[in-house]
């Protein structure tokens, strides 16, 4: 049985699969045209994020999350609301590279 199938009727915020770290950190995401917007990101885990933003995205809008040093980190929204995504990387991130990104960050 999948992860998401054992999750199917929990609350969003026990489906996590990774303990997230709190940061503060103003960033853009780009969308699979191309365009951009800028987010917060307020929690990050190797395995995703999540971040602000006053533009309106549904899950599975496809993103590409720049992070330092100008890093794209590719991503799935998996739920969007009121002014808040979370987001799924589709490949986690090594975990030296997420300990360097955690000490680039600034904590929230």
């Amino acid at each position: 049985m999948a992860f998401r199938d054992l999750c199917q009727g929990l609350p969003v915020a026990d489906r996590r699969r990774a303990d997230r770290e709190e940061v503060y950190f103003r960033t853009v995401a780009r969308l699979a045209t191309g365009a951009a917007f800028p987010i917060e990101l307020v929690n990050l885990s190797r395995v995703g994020c999540m971040a602000r933003t006053h533009v309106a995205t549904t899950p599975g809008t496809r993103l590409k999350i720049v992070v330092p040093p100008q890093e794209e980190v590719r991503a799935k929204v998996v739920w969007a609301l009121g002014g808040r995504i979370g987001c799924e990387f589709d490949e986690p991130i090594a975990a030296v590279r997420f300990f360097e990104l955690l000490a680039a960050l600034p904590k929230g």
